[in-house]
C-alpha cells in the first residue's frame, strides 16, 4: 500500500505504474485496460503505455487471447529476493557478531549479484585495519574469498557468462587473471569447503570465506573474515578456517540445510 503522504519529489508516472500493479495484485483474475483505467482513475491510453513498459520489464504478462494482464515473473523475483535478503541478514547477523568476538577481525556477509560480490552486512573487528568493502557495495568476485566461494558453486555456463561479462581484471600481483587457473582454484574451493584471498584484491589483506546453503543445499551466500597479511600466521590461519566454516555450517543448518557432523 502507498504511504499516506506523498514525498516531496513524487514522480506521478511511476506512482501510476505502482497503482496499476497494486490493482492487478488484488485481483484473482486477469484485468483489461478498461477495467484498470476505471479502477485507478487513469486514462486508457496512459494505462496502455504503462502496461507496455511494465511488460517489457517482466512486471506484467498479457494473455494473447483475452489481452488482459496479470502480474509477471519479475514481481515474484523481486519479492523473493527481498524475502531472502531480509531473512538472510536477520539469521546471519548474530553469527557475524560471534565471529567478530572469536576472531577479533572484520567479517562480512555477501551474495553474488550480476557476477559481482554484493556486501549485505559487515561487522568491524577491534583490531581491524582499513578495508575497502562497504555494505551495499559490489566488488569483483574472482579476487575475493567471498567471490571465489560464490563462483565455485555456479553451473559451468553461468560461470563462463560471469567471466566473459565481468572479466578477470588485475588488482595486485597475486590476482588470478587466467581462466584456467581460476577454474582450478574454484575446484579446490569445492574440495576443501572454503576459499582464500591471498592479497588478491588489496595488498596486505587476506581473507577466508565459507559457503552458506539453503534448505535445498544450494549455495546462496558466503561469510568471511578479513585478516591483515602480517597477522596471518599458520596457526591463526587454521583457527580462522575452522571458525568460519563452523559458523557457515550453523547458519546453513538454521536455514534448513542438514549438515552432518
Amino acid at each position: 500500500m502507498p504511504l499516506k503522504e506523498r514525498p516531496k519529489y513524487y514522480l506521478k508516472t511511476l506512482g501510476d505504474a505502482f497503482a496499476i500493479l497494486d490493482a492487478i495484485s488484488f485481483k484473482l483474475v486477469p484485468m483489461g485496460i478498461a477495467e484498470l483505467s476505471k479502477q485507478v482513475g487513469i486514462g486508457r491510453s496512459k494505462v496502455h503505455r504503462i502496461l507496455d513498459t511494465l511488460r517489457y520489464w517482466g512486471c506484467v504478462e498479457q494473455d494473447p487471447d483475452t489481452h488482459k494482464y496479470i502480474l509477471g515473473p519479475k514481481v515474484l523475483e523481486l519479492a523473493m529476493n527481498k524475502l531472502k535478503t531480509t531473512n538472510l541478514i536477520e539469521v546471519v547477523s548474530p553469527y557475524l557478531e560471534r565471529l567478530v568476538k572469536e576472531c577479533e577481525e572484520t567479517v562480512h556477509l555477501a551474495v553474488l549479484d550480476k557476477g559481482q560480490v554484493l556486501y549485505l552486512d559487515k561487522k568491524q573487528g577491534p583490531q581491524a585495519i582499513g578495508i575497502i568493502s562497504k555494505v551495499g557495495q559490489r566488488l569483483p568476485a574472482h579476487c575475493t574469498g567471498l567471490g571465489k566461494v560464490l563462483l565455485a558453486y555456479l553451473e559451468e555456463d553461468s560461470l563462463h557468462e560471469v567471466i566473459n561479462t565481468v572479466g578477470l581484471p588485475r588488482f595486485t600481483k597475486n590476482t588470478i587473471t587466467d581462466k584456467k587457473r581460476l577454474k582450478e582454484e574454484l575446484s579446490k574451493v569445492r574440495e576443501q569447503g572454503f576459499a582464500e584471498d591471498n592479497e588478491e584484491i588489496e595488498e596486505g589483506l587476506c581473507c577466508i570465506a565459507a559457503p552458506i546453503r539453503n534448505y535445498q543445499g544450494i549455495v546462496i551466500a558466503a561469510i568471511s573474515v578479513s585478516i591483515p597479511a602480517f597477522r596471518m600466521s599458520g596457526t591463526k590461519k587454521e583457527q580462522m578456517k575452522k571458525i568460519v566454516i563452523e559458523k557457515a555450517q550453523k547458519i546453513s543448518m538454521q536455514l534448513g540445510y542438514g549438515v552432518k557432523e
